[in-house]
């Protein structure tokens, strides 16, 4: 993996915390969520919601756009992925932060790597010298930077972002 992303949670504040036992840590509180989970179908994180939110009912959205669409309407209390897409969602719509509140789920990490074929030898020597000479730190906090200077296209045909070479 060339970066390592936390999963994690944008959640209706009022829905979370209307329920929570206040002498308990939020983050305690969190998991046992008994409301509706929202994720896209077909990834990672819609199994993922099953194991950590056990009593919660886990809506599959077919993109992320219908995901969002399903918070802002109350259809969903939570939604949950990867800590680069909430981020990126909160930075584009910044009055979000004040009805949802963010939660990083730091034992849990999306791993986005590069696979290449057993046959491709040129190409992963390529790709390994692109990553360690790169000057990009491929943290979240660059990966927004990038985003926001616009090299970085977004593909929502199979909600991949794709990184464009000078």
């Amino acid at each position: 993996p060339y970066i390592k992303i936390p999963y994690a949670a944008i959640y209706n504040r009022l829905d979370i915390e209307a329920g929570a036992d206040n002498t308990k840590k939020l983050s305690e509180e969190f998991l046992k969520f008994k409301g509706k989970v929202g994720v896209i179908k077909g990834t990672a994180y819609e199994p993922a919601a099953k194991i950590h939110f056990k009593n919660s009912e886990v809506i599959a959205y077919d993109n992320w756009k219908s995901a969002v669409a399903a918070l802002k309407s109350g259809k969903v209390s939570l939604l949950y992925r990867d800590e680069f897409e909430i981020k990126a969602l909160l930075k584009a719509d910044p009055q979000l932060n004040i009805k949802f509140g963010v939660a990083s789920i730091k034992d849990r990490t999306s791993n986005i790597s590069v696979a290449i074929c057993d046959s491709c030898g040129k190409l992963q020597q390529f790709v390994n010298y692109y990553l360690d000479t790169e000057k990009n730190d491929f943290s979240i906090v660059n990966s927004l930077k990038l985003l926001e200077a616009k090299k970085w296209t977004y593909q929502p045909k199979n909600l991949r972002w794709k990184i464009l070479l000078p």
